[in-house]
């Protein structure tokens, strides 16, 4: 691992790895989400989104390990942040770095795909208010998207 502690950490909503409060309809900890917890509605909650394995070792492992790929991903990172070098000069855009490799990425440009927990898929800009994002990307945080 390598240290990175980039500004958006503080718009966190719920604590990394706390079984009894995470924001996202999935955790790594092996706790199941109920939809009736998902207070924020279903067409307003990001369940899942599209991962590059070779930018992440957590995603990387797939869905059999305890770091499954994207039951671990959150939107506290932006969309398409880039963490696919692993010599880069900035820790943070190395694929061995928790605070970043986690997030959502794809090879499409300006953004990527989600799917939402009513079963609806939505391409997501990149340049999605970050704020707007997190609120996606909580299901109980009581701050219901419209548009986006």
């Amino acid at each position: 691992m390598t240290a990175c502690w980039p500004s958006w950490q503080g718009l966190a909503t719920a604590p990394i790895d706390d079984p009894g409060d995470y924001a996202g309809a999935f955790t790594r900890t092996g706790r199941q989400t109920r939809l009736a917890e998902v207070t924020d509605g279903l067409t307003n909650t990001i369940f899942f989104g599209e991962v590059r394995p070779e930018c992440s070792v957590h995603i990387r492992n797939g869905w059999a390990t305890t770091n499954n790929g994207n039951g671990y991903c959150t939107t506290l990172i932006p969309i398409n942040f880039d963490t696919c070098n692993d010599s880069a000069p900035d820790p943070c855009n190395r694929s061995c770095n928790w605070n970043t490799e986690v997030g959502f990425k794809s090879s499409h440009t300006g953004g990527s795909h989600f799917l939402l927990g009513d079963g609806s898929v939505r391409f997501i800009s990149e340049t999605i208010n970050h704020q707007m994002y997190q609120h996606l990307g909580a299901k109980a945080d009581g701050q219901v998207v419209g548009e986006f």
